[in-house]
């Protein structure tokens, strides 16, 4: 047995000290995850590449000139995500998993908002908005409220069959 009159703060203190010890090297990885981008909460490789593919599409830099919040940002690009998915082997086991994915990370506005991209209703929202506002914070404006009271805007309808 340990001579230390109060064993409460012996704990405490090897508990700060082996978090002190070991912090150094779990801050590292972290730093190289966020450096190569692999902190993603999609875990499937093949959704995870469809995600960072969907940066290059000329649809998300249309976005990105007129959204700046990188939480609306990241919904397209899940959104994109979910289109590009379409057609590919195990779809609606990817799919599946990967709007879970998303509602545990953002909530159901936000599997709303991913979802209003990958129909491709926020391109012909974008269209219009374009065409009808006189300046870029109007259309940003525009996406934005749209994108963050999705579940006002819109309402969703499921195939009675669908496991989706």
């Amino acid at each position: 047995m340990s001579s230390d009159p109060d064993p409460l703060s012996s704990l405490a203190r090897g508990a700060v000290a082996g978090a002190i010890d070991a912090a150094p090297e779990k801050i590292h990885a972290l730093a190289l995850r966020i450096l190569d981008h692999r902190t993603a909460f999609v875990r499937d490789p093949v959704a995870l590449s469809a995600v960072r593919e969907g940066r290059k599409l000329q649809e998300y830099r249309l976005y990105k000139q007129y959204l700046r919040d990188p939480k609306l940002l990241a919904l397209i690009r899940l959104g994109l995500a979910l289109r590009r998915l379409d057609g590919e082997v195990d779809y609606p086991e990817r799919v599946r998993r990967m709007r879970v994915a998303i509602h545990r990370k953002f909530g159901t506005s936000g599997l709303r908002g991913a979802e209003v991209v990958e129909s491709g209703a926020l391109r012909e929202f974008l269209g219009e908005l374009v065409s009808r506002s006189s300046s870029p914070a109007d259309v940003e404006d525009g996406l934005t409220k749209l994108l963050e009271g999705v579940e006002r805007w819109t309402f969703f309808l499921q195939d009675p069959g669908s496991t989706n």
